[in-house]
């Protein structure tokens, strides 16, 4: 029977759940590098960039996102299959998309994901500078926000406050777009991207993500149309729209 690590396997610390995550609590812990890294690279949707090649980096003394913009396609260059591929991974981190969203939901801050932020940002939190002055009590206000969470943002935003700033100055956000403002939309099935990557999509282009499929969810995405999955038998019973992941991704890259 397959039981949680109760110590981080790298530091010896004590790991802890939160939401659907487990975490080590020391945060000088080098998997703590890797995952906010790693986090940020899926979430924004970078593509080319794998964890062979992030592990390598970072065993060379990369700690930090914003050390990954100041690198130059040469540097690049030693830790992937050419200078081709260099140039690829260059310019897919540069002319990535970043919204406030999607930029809060990477910091590997636990339990923050696109949802949460969400929730932040169309609380009135969206810029940075608000950001980092956020309380705890104005967070426990926000309606799907409770207190553990609440602590646990303020208190990681505070201990990123300094990578928050470096990468504010290298990083131009981009304005919500409305496409999807009258979407709430719950994905099922592979997806050709990380679905994390789909949910900040969404959530960029004014939608909501539903994990599970309710009366207020109006658009079911799935990698088969003819699945009988309960998701799918609730979809039709509900009368919601269907329409399959690759239609998806096209509409939303129009």
């Amino acid at each position: 029977m397959f039981e949680m690590p109760r110590q981080c396997p790298v530091c010896g610390e004590p790991t802890e759940i939160i939401g659907d995550f487990l975490y080590c609590i020391n945060d000088g812990c080098s998997s703590r590098d890797r995952g906010f890294i790693k986090s940020w690279i899926q979430n924004i949707g970078i593509l080319y960039w794998g964890d062979a090649m992030i592990d390598s980096m970072i065993d060379d003394g990369v700690s930090s996102v914003s050390q990954l913009y100041k690198m130059s396609p040469y540097e690049i260059q030693q830790y992937c299959s050419g200078q081709k591929m260099a140039d690829k991974c260059f310019r897919s981190l540069h002319e990535a998309k970043v919204t406030l969203i999607t930029f809060l939901a990477s910091l590997n801050i636990k339990g923050v994901g696109t949802s949460v932020s969400s929730l932040i940002v169309d609380s009135g939190f969206d810029s940075i500078d608000k950001i980092l002055s956020i309380t705890y009590n104005d967070l426990v206000v926000i309606d799907g926000i409770g207190d553990k969470i609440a602590d646990v943002f303020v208190s990681g935003i505070q201990a990123k406050k300094q990578e928050i700033l470096e990468l504010s100055k290298i990083i131009e956000f981009e304005t919500v777009d409305s496409k999807l403002a009258d979407y709430t939309i719950c994905i099922t099935g592979d997806t050709p991207i990380p679905r994390s990557a789909i949910h900040a999509k969404i959530l960029e282009l004014g939608g909501k993500v539903s994990k599970s499929v309710s009366s207020k969810t109006n658009l079911l995405v799935c990698s088969n149309l003819e699945s009988n999955s309960s998701k799918m038998k609730k979809a039709k019973k509900l009368g919601c729209n269907i329409m399959h992941v690759s239609d998806f991704m096209r509409m939303i890259d129009e």
